[in-house]
Parts: structure tokens; C-alpha cells; sequence
């Protein structure tokens, strides 16, 4: 069985997105699924980064998907934040090895 596992980001806040890699362990020889959204942590959806859902497909042979979430540059001086990209409702030939990926963004104010 295909397992899914997404990694962790770091990101400054001046750029303009966290790009999390979600990746198949190996290729397999159906579509694969999963579902994925964002999860606050110490940063705040809407004045950090963009909550965002949605879902991935794996075609056959696809071992891995970016998912692009979208960081704000605010002009508040703060301490280090992070949030989390959460996968969930595998395909059934699939299991997630790793479901949560940290997004950690290192203020510039």
C-alpha cells in the first residue's frame, strides 16, 4: 500500500508563499487521493497566511504534488509563527505515514 507524507516548510515572511511538498513513497498504478486544509498554530489564518482547502490526485507514476499557501506580509513586528497543512481522507490505497506539515515563518519586522 502507498503511503502519503507531507514536510515541513520554512519561509520568510516577505515571500510570498509556503510551498509544502506532499509525497507518495511509491509510484503506484492507480490515481491516489487526498484530502488537505490549513490549521492554525501561533499564526493566524487571514492576518499570516490564506486558509485553503482542497484535495490532491496522484496520477499513475506521480510521486509527489506542491500545495502553495499563501503568506502575509504584515507590517507587525512578531515572534516567530507557524501553522499547519493537515492531510486527511486518504484514497483506499493509501494510508498518510505523515499528515501534518509545519509551516514556520520567520517575521521580518
Amino acid at each position: 500500500m502507498t503511503t502519503i507524507r507531507v514536510d515541513d516548510v520554512f519561509v520568510d515572511e516577505t515571500n510570498a508563499t509556503a510551498n509544502f511538498i506532499v509525497w507518495l513513497d511509491v509510484a503506484n498504478a492507480a490515481p491516489v487521493t487526498v484530502n488537505y486544509a490549513t490549521s492554525a498554530n501561533t499564526a493566524a489564518f487571514n492576518s499570516d497566511y490564506l486558509h485553503i482547502t482542497g484535495a490532491l490526485t496522484f496520477v499513475p507514476g506521480e510521486l509527489s504534488k506542491t500545495v502553495s499557501v499563501s503568506i502575509i506580509n504584515n507590517a507587525v513586528a512578531e515572534v516567530t509563527e507557524n501553522f499547519f497543512l493537515v492531510l486527511s481522507s486518504p484514497s483506499a490505497n493509501a494510508t498518510i505515514a505523515d499528515s501534518f506539515g509545519l509551516a514556520t515563518i520567520i517575521d521580518n519586522d
